[in-house]
């Protein structure tokens, strides 16, 4: 019998399955049922996981890891000579934090000095661990202005402005290395926008929660400055009126309205993002007080910010170390860092901020003298005493090392003024305070003057002391905590310390002669000492 015959026979003895069509048992029915699941959740798995991947590749991405840069055998050992002499010195000696300020980082594609390697800035990073520097959090230097936290002897604090990628692609790894802080300024109203540039709000939490970032405030959207008719670069929208769109100069009251707006939506970023609200706010472009008409608008955005923040901070040509005494009305400065920046040429940059030690000293013409405001250098001439290098032009202040000083009180300054029938020279005191002072001398008179660095345009406060001088006289200012004396020819002044504003800084001399004059008067045998 072949294979038909026999399959014929069975079906003869089982009619039953000729007649009825097969039902599918219930495991059948539940087995092609999990098929059918599975095969939905593999479609819907492959749809999210493209979804996701494009996700993930716009907010977050990849972190970048950068070589650690090579360094010669002689620069480690200026560095860590360095460190060791800060361990050495104990508490006190340059204990006040000095402040870096960083645009983007990115892979060196960038032709923009503002945006710094990669490269040079695992390098930079390098230089500051093996020099023995600590960094700080934007809660450690709130805390050290206000007084509540004492920083170790090196300490600096990384500012990156306006919030871009690249800190989270490119100096996040190299923070990580070295165990390092970073505080990065958020234009909140422009996170996750004009990718792949600013941050996205995804990256923001992720370095958030990573315990190496915190965040601070740049305005919500008015980080920008405005042009004229030319289309020349004229003022910041924070800190000047914008025109409306009738085309008129906003009003002093819808000027302080967008402000105050702008400031309630950055908080309102944050908080809807779960940050903490932030404590410090960098001034966009560095503009604090523009020149011109506008000086009652920036007053009113310096009387918000100082309500609103602890500190606000801005960048300077030869900045100050962090003071807790300045920084609740003056901007604390900061240090721009470039990607033309050597680590070699930074460290001495931050060398020249660390505070000097309060002890007796002999200014001399080849220490490092600045002219305020513009902080220049100021070439000193030291044959005969104390006096410019370049021939009489007017008037001109000079600090004695400005950036080592910024911190000191308690020191008397004391020198004798000589060249008096050549113009005016003085000493002063205080230098980089709210409060400065200053007592100059001609061969007639004595003037004592205050100046308020508070005020748009300074202007000295004091008052003539018709004193018979001669050829010379011998002057010195006395600065405590709450007082300062000035004595002069028998004379003695008590100036006291307006509460709220700080009595630190250190000296520095006053000269006046006519354009074209003979020659600058002298200062001769100036001395600093500590009081007890």
């Amino acid at each position: 019998m072949d294979l038909g015959q026999r399959t014929q026979a069975a079906y003869d003895l089982l009619p039953e399955v000729r007649s009825r069509p097969t039902r599918p048992t219930w495991r059948h029915r539940l087995a092609t049922g999990l098929l059918g699941l599975l095969s939905l959740l593999l479609v819907a798995g492959a749809v999210s996981g493209v979804w996701y991947q494009r996700w993930w590749t716009s907010e977050m991405g990849f972190r970048a890891a950068t070589a650690q840069a090579p360094v010669s055998t002689v620069q480690e050992a200026r560095w860590t000579e360095a460190a060791d002499a800060a361990r050495m010195a104990g508490a006190g000696v340059g204990a006040a934090p000095v402040v870096l300020s960083y645009h983007d980082i990115d892979d060196g594609s960038s032709a923009s000095k503002y945006v710094v390697s990669a490269r040079t800035f695992a390098r930079q990073m390098e230089m500051l661990d093996q020099a023995g520097y600590h960094t700080l959090s934007q809660d450690q230097l709130v805390g050290y202005l206000r007084g509540s936290y004492v920083p170790a002897p090196r300490s600096a604090v990384i500012t990156f402005d306006d919030g871009t990628r690249g800190l989270y692609t490119h100096a996040d790894k190299v923070l990580e290395r070295h165990g390092f802080q970073g505080v990065s300024f958020l234009i909140s109203g422009v996170v996750g926008t004009k990718a792949p540039y600013y941050l996205t709000w995804a990256q923001v939490d992720w370095m958030q929660k990573s315990g190496r970032w915190s965040f601070g405030g740049h305005t919500h959207d008015t980080h920008a400055q405005q042009t004229n008719a030319s289309g020349r670069t004229v003022h910041s929208a924070l800190t000047s009126p914008i025109r409306t769109p009738s085309g008129e100069l906003e009003t002093f009251a819808q000027f302080t309205a967008r402000i105050e707006r702008d400031q309630r939506l950055a908080f309102g970023d944050f908080a809807e993002h779960g940050l903490p609200r932030p404590s410090l706010f960098a001034w966009p472009f560095s503009e604090v007080q523009p020149e011109g008409p506008n000086t009652r608008y920036a007053n009113a955005v310096h009387k918000l910010l100082n309500e609103q923040y602890a500190a606000t901070l801005v960048n300077s040509a030869s900045p100050l170390p962090a003071d807790r005494g300045r920084s609740t009305q003056l901007p604390v400065q900061r240090l721009e860092v470039m990607d033309t920046t050597t680590a070699d040429e930074l460290f001495t940059q931050l060398a020249q901020m660390q505070a000097l030690p309060l002890t007796t000293a002999r200014p001399a013409a080849s220490d490092t003298w600045m002219q305020p405001w513009s902080s220049r250098p100021v070439p000193m001439n030291g044959a005969d005493g104390l006096r410019p290098a370049g021939p009489p032009a007017g008037s001109l202040p000079v600090d004695w090392r400005p950036q080592q000083t910024s911190t000191w009180t308690g020191y008397r300054v004391s020198a004798t003024l000589t060249g008096l029938g050549e113009g005016r020279v003085g000493l002063r005191a205080r230098v980089g305070s709210h409060d400065q002072v200053t007592v100059s001398a001609t061969r007639n008179s004595v003037r004592v003057e205050r100046i308020d660095r508070l005020t748009v345009d300074p202007e000295p406060r004091g008052r003539d002391h018709d004193v018979t001088t001669g050829k010379k006289l011998r002057v010195s200012i006395e600065v405590r905590p709450d007082v300062t004396v000035v004595t002069f020819g028998g004379h003695r002044k008590v100036l006291e310390v307006v509460p709220g504003n700080d009595a630190t800084g250190g000296p520095g001399l006053y000269f006046f002669a006519e354009e074209g004059g003979h020659a600058w008067p002298q200062v001769r045998d100036m001395q600093v000492t500590s009081l007890p």
